[in-house]
């Protein structure tokens, strides 16, 4: 399932080159690749995907351990930053990463699959 975080504007969205500016700076050293492909910039991050729950109840709610990775697509006047099957951790850096987006260039926030 993917969730997605959209975050619109008035006029055109920032350019490719500025949000993958922002993305680089956002992530940091916890990215561990960021790529462009198509209309969107792949960011691959640190780790496995883990349930947090996962030691707290048995039996632990089945999870395939999956890369950590979030999609920022680039549209004319909205931008989606999306995960697909992702944990908590990654869910919440995609989130930070729509509200820096939503505050720095004046968008409106709107989520959808459960973020």
């Amino acid at each position: 399932m993917a969730f997605d975080r959209f975050v619109y504007f008035d006029g055109p969205a920032p350019s490719k080159e500025d949000l993958g500016k922002a993305l680089e700076d956002y992530l940091g050293a916890g990215a561990l690749a960021i790529k462009w492909e198509r209309d969107r910039f792949f960011a691959q991050l640190h780790g496995n995907s883990l349930n947090p729950f996962r030691r707290l109840v048995d039996p632990p709610p089945y999870q395939e351990p999956d890369e950590r990775w979030i999609e920022v697509v680039v549209r004319v006047d909205y931008v989606d930053v999306l995960t697909r099957h992702q944990d908590e951790f990654t869910n919440n850096i995609a989130r930070g990463f729509a509200r820096l987006v939503e505050r720095f260039w004046k968008g409106r926030f709107e989520a959808e699959g459960g973020d």
